[in-house]
C-alpha cells in the first residue's frame, strides 16, 4: 500500500502508561500513522519510569523521549506546547495515545495548511467522538483496517457530536505567541474547549474534516478525571475567562 507524503508533518504524541489498555492503544495508534503515512512522529513518555517497550521505543521514524516526572497528576496543556516548541517539522498534529481518525482526513487537513498562510486549527475529524469497544479493538488489532472501524460504527456508542478533543493540528510556527494550550488547566479538564474558543476568539481559522474520530477503549484511571473538585473548579474558571469581556 502506497503511503501518503506528510514528510513536512509530525505525530506529537504524549504518552503514560498506567494500564495494559493504554499501552495496546498507544501501539495501534503508532501503527496506523507508520502505515498510512511517510513521516515523523515525535513520542514522549511522561511518568516515573519508562514503560514502553523497546520495540516501540525504536520503531524507524519515531523519536522517543523519556521525561521523568513523579506528578500523579498529569500536566498534558504544558507538555503539549513544549512538544510544539520542539517540532522540527512546518506542520504537526497533536494526537491523544487512543485516537484513530481516517488517513484521508489527516491528509486533507495538512492539505489546507500548505495551501494558506492564515493562522489555523484543523481537526481531522467532523466532530462525531465514538467509543471503540474492547471486544471490537481485539479484531481490529488482526488487521489493522480502518475500513473495518468504519463497518462496525454502527456498534459504537456516540460519546460527542461535537468534540473538539483528541487530534488537532495547525502549523508550528503560528502556536509560538498563543500556545495551543493554557497551562494554567491541570490535569484533566477543559483544555480542549478552552484551546477551541480561545484561538478561534484570536483569528484562527477553524478547519474540520468530514469523518468521524475513533476512541479505543481503556480503564479510566487518575488522570481520565477531575484531580479535585478544587481543581476542576480552578480548570472552568480558566476555561471562562476566554469569554470575558464579549
Amino acid at each position: 500500500m502506497a503511503k501518503y507524503n506528510l514528510k513536512d508533518t509530525c505525530f506529537l504524541i504524549y504518552a503514560r502508561i498506567d494500564s495494559k489498555d493504554r499501552l495496546i492503544n498507544l501501539k495501534l495508534v503508532i501503527k496506523h500513522i507508520i502505515t498510512h503515512f511517510d513521516t515523523s512522529i515525535m513520542l514522549w513518555e511522561i511518568d516515573n519510569k519508562p514503560r514502553i517497550p523497546k520495540e516501540i521505543r525504536r520503531l524507524p521514524s519515531l523519536d522517543y523521549t523519556f521525561i521523568e516526572d513523579n506528578d500523579l497528576i498529569f500536566h498534558t496543556t504544558r507538555y503539549r506546547n513544549k512538544m510544539v516548541s520542539q517540532c522540527a517539522t512546518l506542520y504537526f498534529f497533536i494526537c491523544d495515545s487512543d485516537v484513530i481518525t481516517s488517513p484521508k482526513a489527516l491528509l486533507e487537513c495538512t492539505k489546507q495548511l500548505r495551501s494558506t498562510k492564515k493562522q489555523m486549527l484543523v481537526y481531522p475529524y467532523d466532530g462525531k467522538f465514538f467509543n471503540v469497544p474492547r471486544s471490537v479493538r481485539k479484531t481490529y488489532e488482526k488487521f489493522n483496517e480502518y475500513d473495518f472501524l468504519k463497518r462496525k460504527e454502527s456498534k459504537f456508542k456516540l460519546w460527542f457530536q461535537y468534540s473538539v478533543g483528541g487530534v488537532f493540528g495547525g502549523r508550528a510556527h503560528d502556536f509560538e505567541e498563543f500556545g495551543p494550550d493554557n497551562e494554567n488547566i491541570y490535569g484533566w479538564g477543559p483544555d480542549d474547549k478552552e484551546r477551541y474558543y480561545r484561538l478561534k476568539k484570536q483569528g484562527f481559522f477553524i478547519k474540520r474534516s468530514n469523518s468521524p474520530l475513533y476512541h479505543l477503549h481503556h480503564d479510566r484511571n487518575t488522570n481520565s478525571w477531575h484531580a479535585s473538585n478544587e481543581v476542576r473548579k480552578k480548570n472552568e474558571l480558566e476555561y471562562l475567562k476566554v469569554f470575558q469581556n464579549e
